[in-house]
Order: structure tokens, then sequence, then C-alpha cells
């Protein structure tokens, strides 16, 4: 393994390039980061390859590696790896034209060609990935898990959580809720009641679509009111939906590892955010379904029709 011009950097100075660049959304930055972490956790596990010039550096070899990830977990790897021969083109650092670094991204490219062409014909036949099939819970499993968790605790953080995301229709993404302001706020997202109304409305204005979608809106169903009242009960001069045992709101990484250790606590396996949207979408009623009705359920969800039927699982 040989480290080509301009590659060899400390990982720091690839965040830093992902931070800085003009040409990326604050969601995408994080969301690349974050997809960044993964990579290099999947590598670091007592082999060659430990950090992100050595993984870029070496496609060849990390295939050994990247054999054993899920291609949906896959694609996202690669699509941030060959990200970084962007950023660090735009950074001055080397060309990708140079032939060292088009050798190395075209290899990454193919790999990326094979496994979205492999993930898009799983979705084409709208088959379950062995990690959807586990994570896979019923919209009855979902209720019944609240239930239990509201008879153990009703006003508990874990408790409202659930709630939430069993009886709130139609699920918003994993991470809509991490940052929720309680009120009504002019930027942000915030759950509120108009000054003539007992009615809560749930506005998410930063979501991962929000250019293309714009804002999500949800008014919460009197059972969800109910709960989320009995909840701010019991702590009533807090700013955030969901917050730490400070008091603060969650970082985006913190949110989700809570989140992901609640609902585990609840299902005994690793069930998700996203399982529940597949979930919905798979066992709405599509026959007695106008186009218009799929189109707003579709757009309330932050995408178009054509993802929500690729959303679709036969488990």
């Amino acid at each position: 393994m040989s480290y080509n011009g301009g590659l060899m950097k400390s990982d720091s100075e690839w965040v830093s390039l992902i931070e800085k660049s003009d040409a990326l959304s604050p969601k995408s930055k994080v969301s690349y980061k974050k997809q960044l972490r993964s990579v290099l956790r999947s590598f670091n596990k007592g082999g060659d390859l430990n950090g992100i010039s050595a993984i870029l550096s070496d496609p060849d070899d990390a295939k050994k590696t990247l054999a054993h990830i899920p291609d949906n977990s896959l694609r996202t790897y690669l699509a941030v790896i060959l990200s970084l021969f962007k950023r660090g083109e735009e950074a001055g650092w080397f060309s990708r034209t140079s032939q060292n670094i088009l050798k190395l991204s075209q290899k990454w490219s193919e790999m990326l060609h094979v496994s979205s062409k492999r993930y898009g014909s799983r979705i084409e036949d709208n088959k379950p990935s062995e990690r959807e099939r586990e994570s896979h819970a019923s919209i009855y499993e979902w209720r019944e898990a609240f239930k239990a968790s509201f008879k153990k605790d009703p006003v508990s953080q874990e408790t409202l959580l659930l709630a939430f995301h069993a009886l709130m229709t139609p699920p918003l993404r994993g991470g809509d809720l991490g940052l929720v302001r309680l009120g009504y706020t002019m930027s942000g997202n915030c759950l509120y009641q108009a000054d003539d109304s007992d009615q809560w409305t749930l506005l998410i204005r930063n979501h991962k679509t929000s250019a293309s979608h714009g804002d999500l809106t949800r008014r919460l169903s009197p059972e969800l009111a109910k709960v989320l009242d009995v909840n701010l009960e019991s702590t009533p001069h807090r700013e955030w939906l969901f917050m730490t045992q400070g008091g603060s709101p969650y970082s985006d990484s913190g949110f989700s590892s809570w989140k992901s250790g609640v609902f585990h606590e609840a299902f005994g396996r690793a069930v998700t955010t996203n399982s529940l949207r597949h979930e919905f979408v798979s066992s709405m009623d599509r026959q007695n379904q106008t186009t218009s009705e799929a189109r707003h359920i579709a757009h309330q969800m932050g995408h178009g029709l054509h993802m929500q039927r690729q959303y679709i699982r036969f488990m």
C-alpha cells in the first residue's frame, strides 16, 4: 500500500474539509461526518487500514472489509469516500484528473456502481434486507411498546419518544424530533399551540429534504396530545421536546444514540425509525388510495411518489 500525492492527510484535516465546504448544506455536512465515522469504525478492527488517507489510497484492499457491509449502508459509505476526492480538489490538495488520483476515484466509483445496482435490484423487487427483517416491527407492536412504557412511567422521555412514533402519522425521519423547541419560533423546528387553540402543531423546518419539500407539519392527535400534556406537567418549564438529563438539547449523534437505546429496550432488538416508515408505507391500503392521497402522504414524509413506492417491503 502506498499513499498518493495530496492524500496523506490526517483524519481531522479530512473532516475539516467537509466542515468548510461551501458546496454542502449544514444537514449534508452532519450526515457526511456521521458516515465518515462509520467508515472508520468499519476499518478500525485490527486490520492494516485504519485512517481515512489509508482507506482512500487502497480500494482493492478495502473491498475485503466492504464486502461484509449491507448495500444500503455501503452506498452511503462509498458516496462519502468519493466526496472526499471532490473536497480535496476544492482545497487544492490534488487534481482529480491526475493519473494516480483518477485511477483511485474510478475504482471507488465502480464499487459504488456495483453496490447501487445490487441495492436497486432489491428495491425494485421491494425485498427487505436482512437488517430490515431484523429491525421490522408492525404498527401493532409499536402501539404495544408505547402502552407498556406508558404503564411503566407515563411521564418519562422514553414514553414520550415512543408515543411520537406510535401515535403520529405519517412518521417523520429519525433525527427530525431531536431538536424541537417548545413554543412557536420563527426558525428551526418547533411544537406549539396557537393562542386561540388547544391543538398542538409540530413544525419541522430543518430536515433532509427541506430544500425540495419545504416544511413538514403534523397536527397532534388527541391521544398523543394527552400524552404530551401529562409529560409537560412533570417538567413545565423546559424549552425542548426532548432533552438530556442536564436540560439541554441533544446533539444529532446524542439523540440518535439515546433513541436507539430506547427502542432496543422496548423491542428487544434493533428497531429503528426508518423501519417504522417502511412499515407505515407497506401497510397502507393502496388499492383504495387515490393518487392525490398517496402524493400528500409522500410529501408529508419528505419525498415523492417514486420514493414512496420504493419504501414498500414485502415481508
